[in-house]
């Protein structure tokens, strides 16, 4: 006999806006002599900080019957400190 799970497939689609500038410890490269160092970070990509630094998402199952499940979502930077939450409805999956 198989089992089905009580909840239906669900989807949701949130666009979160990452944003890239400058780390300000290239600058140091530069300041102590390492041109090297400065060339990695860029060519490495390290010389970039992206905001939010962390997205978390949690899901949520519905609480009954006609109850929609829900996604938080959580926008972190690199210190852990909340940015932005937002909370979305997900809804059944087309077919």
């Amino acid at each position: 006999m198989e089992q089905r799970a009580p909840w239906k497939v669900l989807r949701a689609r949130k666009n979160v806006a990452i944003t890239k500038s400058l780390n300000g410890w290239v600058w140091g490269n530069l300041v102590v002599g390492w041109v090297i160092g400065f060339a990695i970070d860029f060519i490495g990509g390290a010389a970039y900080k992206l905001e939010p630094s962390l997205v978390s998402v949690s899901l949520d199952k519905p609480r009954g019957d006609d109850a929609a499940a829900t996604a938080h979502i959580y926008l972190m930077d690199e210190k852990g400190r909340l940015i932005r939450e937002i909370t979305t409805e997900l809804l059944p999956a087309a077919r």
